[in-house]
């Protein structure tokens, strides 16, 4: 699992279509984060937990950051 600290806000973009009827989601509340798990149906797991003051997402696949958006590299 790869695992990325953002501080700022964040655009997640997937370079390929997405029908997200097929996106398995989960959520789940703290006192602390909120976190989101996205299970894609071409294998692509994010996994993402919300603070206050950063974000993190852990991904089964190299992400890379360019103009304020992360893509997903294929």
């Amino acid at each position: 699992m790869f695992e990325y600290t953002f501080t700022n806000v964040i655009e997640v973009l997937t370079p390929f279509e997405v029908d997200f009827d097929q996106v398995k989601t989960e959520v789940t509340q703290t006192n602390e984060y909120t976190r989101n798990l996205f299970k894609y149906p071409n294998g692509l797991i994010l996994d993402t937990y919300q603070y206050r003051d950063k974000v993190i997402i852990k991904s089964n696949r190299k992400l890379e950051e360019k103009d304020g958006a992360v893509s997903v590299v294929l």
